[in-house]
């Protein structure tokens, strides 16, 4: 079919190279609970998940996501302000 059902982010594929980091801990992705469109972005810290971010998609709205950041990702040092990019892997699935 070419309906779009819905969006999802393949864990596995995100920050390959540990690139992103949260006190210098490199930032995993997990979806909680499976298949709820709820992600979670974490630093595994000497075995505790701490929550780095938070993606969910809308349940309602095709499309629409929320992100929230809950802890600091690590920028580059020396540089007042500025941009931190990184890559979520999304795909759309059909119906």
């Amino acid at each position: 079919s070419d309906d779009v059902e819905k969006f999802r982010i393949e864990p596995t594929e995100f920050n390959v190279g540990g690139a992103l980091t949260s006190n210098n801990i490199a930032v995993e992705l997990k979806e909680d609970p499976a298949d709820s469109g709820i992600y979670t972005g974490f630093i595994d810290d000497g075995g505790t998940d701490v929550p780095v971010f938070s993606l969910s998609f809308s349940g309602t709205t095709l499309g629409e996501y929320t992100f929230t950041l809950l802890e600091a990702l690590d920028h580059a040092d020396g540089l007042d302000n500025n941009d931190l990019i990184f890559d979520l892997p999304v795909y759309a699935v059909d119906s």
